[in-house]
């Protein structure tokens, strides 16, 4: 509906700009190409360390003229952080994954699965660690948790 009733929102799917111009899309692939490419290039201590965030954001930068993240968070972590932060990251997100999975039978199961999906999509699509989704994130396992230490209490 929106789609076919919205002319801004059907112009930013499409891309069209500036009366029907389509550009090259929002610049994702180009950004992550770009990090890729820093990381994969750079000396042995860059592979595992990274490059910080000054030089990541200058080599997007520099191939884009936007001084901005990859806008995907494993990218971001890769580049300013090498593979041991991209290791981290994804352990992290396993960890919290089977923290979840393992209160499966808990009354907040349903919306903590849920809000870590929106998490992991909001990563995989912009990046970066923000404020709010955090805190909600971080109130939803406080939740889930709860019930599960109440239902062990019960249960003794």
């Amino acid at each position: 509906l929106l789609l076919e009733s919205n002319t801004d929102f059907y112009n930013r799917i499409f891309d069209i700009r500036l009366n029907n111009q389509k550009e090259t899309g929002s610049g994702r692939l180009i950004f992550w190409n770009t990090i890729f490419n820093l990381w994969y290039n750079g000396n042995f201590f860059n592979l595992l360390f990274g490059f910080g965030f000054d030089e990541m954001a200058n080599a997007i930068y520099d191939q884009t003229g936007l001084r901005v993240l990859a806008h995907n968070e494993f990218f971001t972590q890769l580049a300013q952080n090498g593979l041991i932060g991209l290791v981290l990251l994804i352990f992290f997100m396993k960890s919290l994954f089977k923290f979840i999975q393992s209160r499966k039978k808990m009354s907040s199961y349903r919306i903590s699965i849920t809000y870590f999906f929106i998490y992991v999509s909001l990563m995989l699509t912009q990046g970066g660690f923000w404020f709010f989704p955090e805190i909600y994130l971080a109130l939803i396992t406080y939740k889930l948790q709860k019930e599960y230490v109440q239902s062990k209490k019960i249960i003794k």
